[in-house]
């Protein structure tokens, strides 16, 4: 019985997709610390503490644009049959939509007096940043929702391209 039970387990889509999160979150933290030790020894310490703030900036601000409609988004499609759940996350995703486009333009916004009320030189970067930084605000999101529809892989996905900006 134990290693028939052992096999089973093994080939089972929960313990393949956990052994896949669990590898995925391993890489990206081995690519965060990579990363950032080859930035931290090509920059100097000012360029490297602006790029620290902007990241932080960034990640801080994305925060804000949650406006907790995903994580009911989430619990619904827990709760609901494959088609809903299509439905629901369809919905939530179009959603995003409006939500990704205002914090690119706050970003954008904000970025004019960041370096005066935080004395970094991170403005400009910011600028640049804002015109990509869409989908950032949206990583949270897809995460919740892909749990929400016990999809671990995508969530592994998500996890390795956060690691990439």
């Amino acid at each position: 019985m134990g290693r028939g039970y052992l096999r089973s387990a093994t080939r089972s889509r929960a313990a393949r997709e956990a052994s896949i999160f669990t590898a995925s979150n391993l890489l990206v933290a081995v690519l965060g610390i990579v990363s950032t030790a080859i930035l931290a020894r090509n920059l100097t310490t000012r360029e490297f503490g602006s790029y620290a703030f902007a990241v932080s900036f960034l990640t801080f601000v994305a925060l804000v644009f949650d406006f907790g409609f995903f994580a009911p988004a989430a619990r619904l499609t827990a709760t609901s049959e494959p088609p809903t759940q299509r439905e629901i996350t369809g919905a939530a995703l179009v959603l995003y939509a409006p939500i990704g486009l205002a914090y690119c333009l706050v970003v954008f916004a904000l970025s004019f007096r960041v370096d005066a009320w935080f004395n970094v030189s991170a403005g400009h970067p910011l600028r640049i940043a804002a015109l990509f930084a869409f989908a950032l605000p949206l990583i949270p999101i897809v995460q919740q929702l892909a749990q929400g529809v016990d999809r671990l892989l995508p969530y592994a996905a998500v996890g390795m391209a956060e690691q990439l900006d």
